[in-house]
């Protein structure tokens, strides 16, 4: 992993070295290069959503991105910049954090042990309550205290309303905002929208 690590480190600073180092790299569609099990995978998906629902993820433009992390009570940002092609559209952001995961291990593997704790946020918070990833029967802690009782952890952001529902609002409020705001996130790709011709949405896909 070494020698990986030193060219990446050598070539990220620039945009165009970072495309070409990426270049080719990869042949298997995404859900199989993701150095994860399948159960791992899907709870991170579904922290991802979780997170984007209760306002835990920091993204501006084509910067860096973050998710509060719970146990640090700060933002932690993911790899930065990412594997492959730029994201500019907000349904692309989860595929690339997922396909930039070594770049992650790579950094843990060179001392930076923070470097996975994005990750592991996502997990955590795809996991049910009781901590399990496999069968997700039960709702996740965080999201859970949000919708029955108008709660977040100490240090996160409060949801935003119109995603979420509001802080006074009932659960039976809260519940049905927050249901909205993920079933409109799922469709987000789908809604005809505009995409820049330099979309990589398809190129992680195919890849």
């Amino acid at each position: 992993m070494g020698p990986i690590a030193d060219s990446w480190a050598q070539q990220k600073a620039d945009p165009h070295s970072c495309n070409e180092f990426w270049r080719w790299r990869r042949s298997r569609p995404l859900q199989y290069f993701v150095p994860l099990v399948p159960t791992v995978r899907r709870a991170m998906v579904r922290g991802w959503w979780t997170a984007l629902v209760l306002n835990m993820i920091e993204s501006s433009g084509l910067g860096p991105i973050s998710v509060y992390v719970l146990a640090q009570r700060r933002h932690m940002p993911f790899p930065y910049p990412l594997l492959g092609p730029e994201v500019y559209d907000s349904w692309e952001r989860l595929p690339a954090l997922l396909e930039s995961l070594p770049l992650a291990w790579v950094e843990f593997n060179r001392g930076n042990s923070s470097a996975i704790e994005p990750y592991v946020q996502l997990r955590i918070l795809g996991q049910t309550r009781r901590g399990a990833d496999d069968p997700y029967d039960r709702p996740n802690a965080v999201l859970l205290d949000w919708i029955a009782q108008g709660v977040v952890p100490s240090g996160v952001p409060l949801p935003v309303p119109t995603r979420a529902g509001d802080i006074s609002s009932t659960a039976r409020e809260r519940q049905p905002a927050a249901a909205t705001r993920r079933d409109r996130m799922a469709r987000a790709p789908r809604a005809g929208g505009r995409v820049d011709p330099r979309s990589s949405t398809q190129q992680r896909n195919r890849r």
